[in-house]
């Protein structure tokens, strides 16, 4: 750890702007790996160029600046409470709903959970030969698994297409859908109803997003892996099929409508990103 101390002429928080700057953060790039920073030499910061007005420019720089730092965190904090607001509400409905006795049953009557199995990294390729391969859940996404970036000649545990993979190493719990036959590793477990005429993979993504913290762990302890008879042994609510449908139906609507709200909110708090090296900029003339 280093530590820069501004000279006579320049004022501490002055140049704290200056180094916030994505210019700056760019020219930090330039001399690094972009990712280990360890043998960056301080002679090396030495050549970013910084415009050094007098005292008092730089006061009124300043001033200006804190000013708006100041107003733009206020609709930041406000912007990111209501895209918390819209998780939470979503969050609140979907444990509600769960909160009716409906019939249990372990995972294990209405489901075939199939253990992942790695092939030996000989047969993968990165080229398309095979089957995709999944280790973990690197790629996954909100709902439905990424594209793959490795794949399989050697098949050893297969998943189909919306069948519900689940990450049985830390982290131990996250879901996705499969789009397509893949390979498994050992890292995941495809989980498929036996009979989707009475039990709705649709409707048991929901159920397992609602009891993920379950699943992880309880009362603060947090397990490093699950095994098939683990997540075979779970307890899942089973309603009517009808009844399936219709809380697949209420939640999918609900959480289209707080996605839409999360990305305004989220883009509120880039725009003010933004506006801030927007003003970095022109105050420093970059």
């Amino acid at each position: 750890m280093g530590q820069i101390i501004p000279a006579k002429q320049m004022l501490s928080k002055f140049l704290f702007y200056i180094l916030t700057m994505e210019s700056y953060k760019s020219f930090i790039q330039t001399l690094t790996d972009g990712v280990n920073i360890n043998n960056l030499r301080f002679s090396q910061l030495s050549e970013f160029v910084i415009p050094v007005p007098t005292v008092s420019e730089q006061q009124k720089i300043v001033s200006k600046l804190d000013k708006l730092f100041e107003n733009t965190k206020k609709l930041e904090d406000i912007a990111r409470r209501n895209l918390q607001n819209s998780k939470d509400i979503f969050n609140s409905v979907l444990n509600e709903t769960f909160r009716n006795k409906w019939e249990m049953k372990k995972l294990g009557d209405v489901c075939d959970v199939i253990a992942g199995q790695s092939p030996d990294g000989k047969y993968y390729n990165n080229n398309g030969k095979g089957l995709p391969f999944y280790q973990g859940k690197k790629e996954f996404t909100d709902k439905y698994i990424g594209c793959p970036t490795v794949w399989t000649t050697e098949i050893t545990r297969e998943a189909k297409k919306g069948d519900i993979l689940m990450s049985v190493r830390a982290p131990v719990g996250p879901i996705n859908f499969a789009t397509e036959k893949i390979c498994i590793g050992r890292g995941l477990a495809a989980i498929r109803p036996i009979n989707e005429k009475e039990f709705s993979n649709d409707y048991l993504f929901l159920f397992l997003i609602s009891i993920q913290d379950k699943i992880k762990g309880s009362a603060g302890a947090v397990f490093a892996s699950i095994n098939k008879k683990q997540i075979e042994d779970i307890l899942v609510l089973v309603p009517s099929r009808d009844e399936q449908k219709r809380i697949v139906s209420k939640l999918d609507e609900l959480s289209l409508r707080t996605k839409e709200l999360e990305v305004i909110y989220q883009k509120k708090i880039n725009d003010l990103a933004e506006l801030k090296q927007s003003a970095l900029k022109q105050a420093f003339c970059y």
